[in-house]
């Protein structure tokens, strides 16, 4: 049995910390510019600070949308 999630996180290393939010559908895509507010890449990946991944879990949670952290 499979699991899909709504979104993969990312973590990059290096000195700003930044991870990148991969939408996996289109649901969850519409959640990270609509409802966050977060500006995309060209690849529709988000980048996000890390100190913000936490909130950005408990958010998607909220709106019943699962992430995976890679």
């Amino acid at each position: 049995m499979s699991v899909t999630y709504d979104f993969k996180i990312i973590g990059q290393s290096g000195i700003d910390r930044i991870s990148l939010i991969e939408a996996q559908n289109e649901t969850a895509y519409q959640f990270i510019t609509d409802e966050e507010n977060l500006a995309t890449l060209p690849d529709g990946c988000a980048p996000v600070f890390d100190k913000s991944i936490d909130e950005f879990i408990h958010d998607a949670e909220n709106a019943h949308l699962t992430c995976v952290l890679v």
